[in-house]
C-alpha cells in the first residue's frame, strides 16, 4: 500500500472516529436535556406526601403545576431543596401513574406504589344521642387514646374486630357541648349544650368489619380505671366496612 493511500486510510479512521463522537455527544445531550419526573420515595400510603424531582429546562412555579395520581387530583403543599411535596389522594393499593403537567403544558409521568393506609378518619354526626356515618377518608395518623379524668363531658368509645377483639379505646370531647368564652367585661360564660354536632374519629384500618359502640362520660368519670369503665352510659354503636 502507497504512503498516498494509507495517509488516506487513516484520515477517513480519523473523520469516522471525530462523527462518531460527535453524534455519541448529541444523544447524550439530548438525554441530559430532556424533561423528566423522578419519585423520591417510591412506596407511600394515601394521606402521605410524595416528593418529586422534576428536571425541566423551564422554571417551576408550583402554583402553576397540575399533579394528578391516577387520574385523581393531588394537591401540592410546598417545596423544599427542589423537591415537589405532593398529598397522595384515597386511592387502592397498587400501582399508580403520576402525571405532572408543568406552566409549559409539558406533561411528565411515572408510576408510584400506594400502600394501604394504616388508618382512617371517620366524619361522624350525633343528633338526640344517635351517631350517624357520614363519609371515611384515609389517613396515617395515629391512635390518639385518651382516658383519663378530662375537664369536660366526654364521649368514649370501644372499636372491636369481627372477632370481638377490642382493638382501640378512647375519648373524644362530646359533640355540642358548650364552650368557655370571655365577654368584653373580663367575665366567663359558657355556651349552652346543642344535643346534636360534628366530629371526626380516627379508627385502624383493618380488612373487615369494625363495630364501635359509644358512651356517655362526664368529667368526674376516670376511665382508666375498670370502676370509671362500668360507670359508663352505652348511648349508640354503629358498624363499620373496611
Amino acid at each position: 500500500m502507497s504512503k498516498q493511500i494509507l495517509k488516506k486510510f487513516k484520515l477517513s479512521q480519523v473523520t469516522c472516529l471525530l462523527l462518531a463522537i460527535a453524534v455519541l455527544s448529541g444523544c447524550s445531550k439530548s438525554r441530559t436535556d430532556r424533561d423528566t419526573l423522578i419519585i423520591i420515595n417510591q412506596s407511600v400510603s394515601p394521606g402521605e406526601i410524595v416528593y418529586l424531582k422534576i428536571n425541566v429546562q423551564d422554571s417551576i412555579n408550583i402554583k402553576e403545576l397540575s399533579v394528578t395520581i391516577n387520574d385523581k387530583a393531588a394537591l401540592v403543599t410546598g417545596m423544599k431543596d427542589d423537591l415537589v411535596q405532593v398529598m397522595v389522594p384515597n386511592l387502592e393499593p397498587g400501582k399508580a401513574k403520576v402525571k405532572v403537567v408543568t406552566r409549559e403544558k409539558k406533561t411528565l409521568e411515572a408510576e408510584l406504589n400506594i400502600l394501604q393506609s394504616i388508618s382512617k378518619n371517620l366524619f361522624l354526626t350525633i343528633k338526640d344521642k344517635k351517631i350517624t356515618h357520614v363519609r371515611s377518608t384515609a389517613s396515617n395518623n395515629q391512635f390518639m387514646q385518651i382516658n383519663d379524668a378530662g375537664n369536660g363531658r366526654r364521649l368514649s368509645y370501644d372499636i372491636f374486630s369481627e372477632k370481638n377483639e377490642l382493638l382501640v379505646r378512647g375519648t373524644v370531647i362530646y359533640p355540642g357541648t358548650g364552650i368557655e368564652y370571655f365577654d368584653p367585661d373580663g367575665k366567663i360564660h359558657r355556651t349552652d349544650y346543642q344535643p346534636s354536632g360534628d366530629f371526626v374519629l380516627n379508627i385502624p384500618n383493618i380488612p373487615g368489619t369494625l363495630l364501635i359502640k359509644f358512651y356517655e362520660a362526664d368529667e368526674k368519670t376516670d376511665l382508666s380505671t375498670e370502676k370509671g369503665l362500668s360507670a359508663r352510659k352505652l348511648i349508640n354503636e354503629i358498624t363499620i366496612k373496611n
